[in-house]
């Protein structure tokens, strides 16, 4: 991956955060349901194609799509941007008091960092 491809990445997650913590902090029920579709956005951005083309897959043929013509440093880094923009959902969805997707969304963040860490050990996975 290019710096740039690596800078657009960083700055994706953050202006996520930036969105999710303002709308969180709005708790107005329209704009939290606003926040979902940039949650979408955002992983077809990572994942560089629709989101019909991999949400559906194992978790574990979701990672080789972000692994894929990677270095390990970058896999690690898309898997870790990957289980942050689940937590931004699992924020939403919990403000939505919709807690069983939030709960499912932090597990699914947990084990994409758990298979993360078994694939790339070497590299630092927060």
């Amino acid at each position: 991956m290019s710096a740039q491809r690596q800078d657009y990445l960083i700055r994706l997650i953050e202006e996520l955060g930036r969105f999710v913590r303002e709308v969180l902090h709005s708790g107005e029920p329209p704009r939290l349901e606003s926040a979902l579709p940039a949650i979408v956005q955002a992983q077809e951005k990572l994942f560089a194609r629709p989101v019909s083309a991999f949400l559906t897959l194992p978790l574990e043929a979701q990672i080789d799509l972000l692994a894929e013509g990677e270095s390990a440093a970058t896999a690690a880094e898309k898997c870790v941007t990957y289980a942050g923009i689940l937590r931004y959902a699992a924020q939403i969805y919990a403000a939505r008091e919709r807690h069983v997707l939030a709960h499912g969304s932090e597990q699914i963040a947990d084990e994409i960092l758990t298979i993360a860490r078994t694939r790339w050990p070497e590299q630092v996975i927060e």
